[in-house]
């Protein structure tokens, strides 16, 4: 049940938590630029059941502090199977084509895919559907625009780029590129890939030699995400060898996995595709998904809408990320024989020393965020409030321009004000497009 303090609430309650979503929404990706995150490459699904983590447990608080009565419906389960997916895209985005071009993409396409809903299928009411939509036009244009001036000649070099072949008979190398039209924070962030593929054929010739009287086709754990091995054997796409490294030490990830896929399209398929672009494709795909995270909340009963509809998401979220980690252990357990230890081997380190404090505050920042969307849902629509709350991109760029001293370049910065003009005005435009319930209770009456 909806808190006493929140009953009596308007339309206004709904805008302020659309403020509170864009704060939070566009600050929970803060500390996956931190030096912890980019010391070492965490596994997406990693860094997602740390914000799953989080959000249950912040729920369980809000449930305590706001005296509320426990209350679950299914639908929560519906919206974590839209989310947990769609988050483990936007840091595989975030961590190869950047926070602000995949912020940009994920946050444009979100609020189309949850404006389609919200106005054209469960048909809630808006003054005007035009101006509605040439708000989310403008909404979209400058979210695009902040995007486009954020990551302004950030893209020019590829994030990696194959050398000639190495002399040992395993194919290419994956070399980093440091060209200087690259960042440096792209180098840092990369460096975790290179110090895994080095380490990786370091060993290989000592492993060999203590190995000889055991069987080759074993689960090897190349890194500590379950991609295939960078080395550009082929036969590592299929089977597997098992190296006797601690599951804890290993340091790969996402870009292991992104730079793999790579690899592997252009292998297989002759189709040249570079993990920025992979990451971008993420960030459309998790917009997709994402945008259909708040729909479930649409058939909720009234006992769970608002905050009640809290706990219900983040006991499904948790259901699914679980199920998502018993997935991926039942994948490695076939491919490895049917060998327990082995499939457990197999599966990412959490990096806990260095990734617990990150981790949980971005966990605890997109909660907060999570809190405020359904509020403004539930006030607003999906259509308005998804719309106000994905604006959260101004928020990101703040901290880009500001804090980690992304945008330097005068004309740039001119364009992301004006891009970011261009979104204030667009939401100023869909909220006061938005009916009342005073006008809707009018409009029957009459």
């Amino acid at each position: 049940m909806i808190s006493p303090l929140l009953e009596s609430c308007g339309e206004n309650c709904g805008y302020a938590a659309a403020f509170v979503a864009c704060l939070a929404y566009g600050s929970f990706c803060v500390p996956m630029k931190g030096e912890a995150a980019r010391s070492v490459d965490v596994d997406p699904l990693v860094f997602q059941s740390y914000k799953t983590f989080l959000c249950l447990i912040s729920a369980l608080a809000l449930v305590y502090l706001t005296g509320m009565e426990l209350s679950f419906t299914p639908w929560g389960i519906a919206s974590g199977f839209f989310w947990v997916p769609a988050g483990v895209l936007h840091i595989c985005a975030v961590r190869t084509a950047g926070l602000a071009i995949s912020q940009g993409t994920s946050s444009s396409v979100v609020v189309l895919v949850s404006f389609t809903w919200g106005i054209f299928v469960f048909l809630e009411s808006v003054h005007s559907v035009h101006i509605a939509c040439m708000a989310i036009l403008l909404i979209c244009c400058g979210i695009c625009g902040m995007s486009f001036f954020s990551s302004h000649g950030k893209l020019r070099a590829p994030l990696v780029h194959k050398s000639k072949k190495d002399g040992t008979g395993r194919g290419d190398k994956v070399v980093i590129n440091t060209d200087k039209t690259v960042p440096h924070e792209r180098e840092q962030l990369m460096k975790p890939v290179k110090n895994e593929i080095t380490k990786k054929h370091t060993q290989a010739s000592t492993v060999s030699k203590k190995t000889d009287d055991v069987p080759k086709k074993k689960l090897r754990r190349a890194s500590s995400s379950d991609c295939f091995a960078a080395s550009g054997d082929e036969e590592n796409l299929h089977v597997m060898e098992i190296e006797p490294s601690n599951r804890n030490t290993a340091a790969s990830g996402t870009q292991m996995i992104i730079v793999s896929l790579s690899r592997f399209v252009e292998r297989n398929y002759n189709v040249h595709v570079t993990p920025a672009q992979i990451g971008l494709a993420c960030a459309a795909t998790g917009g997709v998904w994402g945008g259909c995270v708040m729909v479930p909340l649409h058939f909720a009963g009234e006992s769970t809408k608002g905050l009640g509809y809290t706990f219900s998401f983040a006991v499904g979220s948790s259901l699914v990320n679980v199920l998502c980690w018993v997935a991926r252990y039942f994948y490695h357990y076939m491919r490895s024989g049917k060998n327990i230890h082995a499939a457990y081997q197999a599966l990412p380190s959490f990096h806990w020393r260095k990734m617990m404090l990150s981790g949980c505050l971005s966990g605890l920042l997109w909660s907060l965020g999570n809190m405020g969307s359904i509020l403004s849902v539930t006030y607003l629509g999906v259509g308005v409030g998804v719309g106000i709350t994905q604006s959260a991109m101004l928020v990101s760029g703040l901290w880009g321009i500001f804090y980690f001293k992304e945008i330097v370049d005068v004309g740039a910065i001119r364009g992301w004000i004006m891009s970011a003009m261009l979104t204030i005005s667009g939401i100023v435009i869909l909220s006061s497009q938005h009916v009342t319930q005073k006008e809707v209770q009018a409009f029957h009456k009459g």
